[in-house]
């Protein structure tokens, strides 16, 4: 099964238009623009330029990839008869590849 290999959550919505964290794991800052960066976006940058909407969709990732691992391990536990258990286990290996 995959593992996230990200920036840890939480991620939350930073100035408009921004998804940050507070972690810094996984996160490379080059050059003296990392702290001034950290500051004007309310974290450490996972992404920018994408709609409120998105950001708030962007920022709850790594919580459902981490309930879609949950999910994933009842259902092979409790049937393999609808094919669900391989067709989620296809879309946390899609987003930890």
């Amino acid at each position: 099964m995959g593992e996230f290999k990200g920036t840890k959550a939480p991620w939350i919505v930073g100035r408009p238009g921004t998804v940050v964290s507070d972690n810094k794991e996984s996160i490379t800052i080059s050059g003296g623009v990392g702290e001034d960066a950290i500051k004007y976006y309310g974290g450490n940058l996972i992404c920018e330029s994408v709609s409120n909407s998105n950001a708030k969709l962007i920022a709850a990732a790594p919580e459902m990839l981490e309930m879609l691992i949950k999910v994933e391990k009842v259902l092979r536990e409790c049937t393999q008869e609808y094919g669900l258990s391989q067709d989620v286990e296809k879309l946390i290996q899609k987003a930890t590849e």
